[in-house]
């Protein structure tokens, strides 16, 4: 038993090590990326939020990746800048994004200086906000509300497949 467990860690190590080589040349490389960012920036966004519970931002980081995935939400994420996929998951979500800290981030500045910058932050350019603008930061219209750790306990047990199994005969 020691020396299969020693072989199958031997060669989960050396799939490791190939997958991490192969990294850099995995054409899905750059989406991904891009994905695993707008999802951090959204977590932050939900975290800075204090009305919201730890169940609550683990939900909204959740969700976000979860709509990230399907092209047919956002569009393709490659296509698009960073600030316009953060500001349509945070209105989709009910979050409301503070574009003035926001803008000030790395991504940000970088997104700024490309040129190609989404018109929620297009407004912090400048480093301050333009009078008249019209950001997706001021008061959005929430679609999805994020259930309480409670609510969703409570969603579970109402659940007609979770009942239907927990009448079975365990045999």
């Amino acid at each position: 038993m020691a020396v299969m467990l020693q072989s199958r860690l031997i060669e989960d190590a050396r799939l490791s090590r190939e997958k991490v080589a192969g990294a850099g040349s995995d054409p899905a490389g750059p989406a991904k990326a891009r994905k695993d960012q707008v999802a951090r920036i959204v977590r932050r966004v939900a975290e800075a939020d204090a009305s919201l519970n730890g169940f609550q931002v683990r939900w909204a980081a959740r969700e976000s990746r979860e709509r990230l995935e399907h092209d047919d939400i956002y569009g393709q994420v490659m296509s698009q800048p960073v600030s316009d996929l953060v500001a349509g998951i945070c209105r989709d979500l009910g979050l409301t994004p503070d574009w003035a800290r926001l803008a000030k981030e790395t991504w940000a500045q970088d997104e700024i200086g490309s040129g190609e910058v989404g018109e929620a932050l297009a407004n912090y350019a400048e480093g301050a906000p333009r009078s008249g603008g019209e950001g997706m930061d001021q008061s959005p219209q929430a679609l999805v509300s994020i259930p309480t750790f409670d609510e969703r306990l409570q969603a579970l047990a109402s659940d007609p497949d979770i009942l239907a199994a927990a009448r079975r005969e365990s045999g």
